[in-house]
């Protein structure tokens, strides 16, 4: 009983700070929103500002994400390389089937 006596009390503890359940949500939603656009403020910062673009050789250009009703997903994805020669990707086939179970993997 101690665990929800210890609840008791914050719940009056909280209700004597005037911090009700709506006041609560209230500032979760806020400090998400304010999260949010610091994300956002950022992200274009970075893609704009002149000083991090010098050290962009490679990024995304464009990046795009086609959700079906069967669960498929189909990403795609440009990039820009500024420097040729420079980078190594790897490349995996991601057409495999997945398994809870041992697969037999011999060739």
């Amino acid at each position: 009983m101690e665990y929800l006596d210890f609840f008791d009390e914050e719940l009056k503890r909280q209700c004597e700070l005037g911090l009700s359940e709506n006041k609560q949500i209230a500032i979760l939603l806020i400090v998400v929103t304010l999260i949010g656009i610091a994300g956002h403020i950022l992200q274009v910062l970075a893609c704009w500002t002149p000083v991090l673009r010098w050290m962009r050789d490679v990024y995304v250009d464009s990046y795009r994400a086609d959700l079906y009703l069967n669960g498929k997903i189909e990403e795609n994805f440009v990039y820009v390389i500024t420097e040729s020669g420079k980078y190594r990707m790897l490349y995996r086939n991601w057409q495999p089937p997945l398994s809870t179970e041992k697969l037999d993997t011999r060739i």
